[in-house]
C-alpha cells in the first residue's frame, strides 16, 4: 500500500508511483495540497471540496461560510488544476443551514451524501465530461483574523458565529485579558448576564460573553470562574 502526503506530491517519487498503477482516475477528499504540473499533464484527478465553489476556495471553507452568516453552503466536485480549487465543476450540492450550526456539524451533514456523489462525479469524468469553468473568482477570507473573540468590539452576533466555526477537533476561538491568551472552549454569548456564578462574564458591544470553560494551551479544561480567579487575572471594567 503506497501513501502520498504533501511532500510526496510535489516530487517525481509521486508520478513514478502512478505510472506503476496507471490509474484511469485520481480521486481526492479535501486534500490540502495542490498536485504538481507534472501529474496533472499525465493523470486527470477530481477533488471533493466543501463548498459551493468559486466562494471560499482553500481552507477552512465551512468555517469562512459560517463566519460571514451564509444561509446555504455546500459542496463542489471539481477537476483539479494548478490553481486551488479552480478546475472546471462536475458537480455541487447545497445543503441550507438554520444558523444554529458548528463546523463539525455541517460537515457531518455532508458525509451522508458525499460518498454517491463522489461516484457519480467519478463516472462523468471517465465517460468524458468536461463540466462547467467557474464564472468568477469567488470570495474567501482568512479564517485566522477571526479566531479571537474581541471583548468589547464584537457584537452578540459576531461571538457566536466564532464559537460555532472554531470547535474542535478545529482550531479555537480565543480571548485577551491582561495580555494572556485564553482558549475558549464553552462560551455563551448573549444579551444577559449570567447569574448562576459559573461563568465570567465579558462584555460585547451589545451584550455579554460567558465564559464558561478555557485553558491557557487549549488542551486541558478548567472552570472559567476558578482558573481566572487563581491566576490572579485583572478583569476589565465591563466584565464580571
Amino acid at each position: 500500500m503506497h501513501y502520498a502526503d504533501g511532500k510526496i506530491v510535489k516530487g517525481h517519487d509521486f508520478l513514478e508511483v502512478l505510472n506503476v498503477y496507471k490509474p484511469d482516475l485520481l480521486v481526492s477528499n479535501n486534500f490540502l495540497y495542490l498536485l504538481p504540473e507534472h501529474v496533472l499533464k499525465n493523470y486527470k484527478a477530481i477533488n471533493l471540496h466543501s463548498s459551493l465553489l468559486p466562494d471560499y476556495k482553500g481552507r477552512y471553507p465551512v468555517m469562512q461560510c459560517i463566519l460571514e452568516g451564509k444561509q446555504k453552503t455546500g459542496y463542489t466536485i471539481h477537476y483539479m488544476s494548478s490553481e486551488m480549487d479552480c478546475g472546471n465543476i462536475l458537480l455541487q450540492r447545497e445543503i441550507s443551514l438554520s444558523g444554529q450550526e458548528t463546523s463539525v456539524d455541517i460537515m457531518r451533514t455532508m458525509i451522508f451524501s458525499q460518498p454517491s456523489d463522489i461516484i457519480k462525479a467519478t463516472e462523468l469524468a471517465l465517460k468524458g465530461f468536461e463540466g462547467r469553468p467557474m464564472m468568477n473568482s469567488g470570495h474567501s477570507i482568512d479564517v485566522e483574523q477571526y479566531r479571537e473573540l474581541r471583548i468589547g468590539i464584537d457584537t452578540v452576533e459576531e461571538c457566536t458565529r466564532k464559537l460555532r466555526a472554531f470547535v474542535k477537533p478545529y482550531a479555537l476561538p480565543y480571548i485577551n485579558l491582561d495580555r494572556q491568551k485564553f482558549f475558549v472552549n464553552e462560551g455563551i454569548c448573549s444579551t444577559n448576564i449570567d447569574n448562576k456564578g459559573d461563568a465570567v462574564t465579558l462584555r460585547l458591544k451589545n451584550g455579554y460573553l460567558n465564559l464558561l470553560k478555557t485553558s491557557i494551551h487549549g488542551e486541558i479544561w478548567f472552570s472559567a470562574v476558578n482558573f481566572i480567579k487563581e491566576m490572579g487575572i485583572e478583569l476589565p471594567e465591563h466584565g464580571k
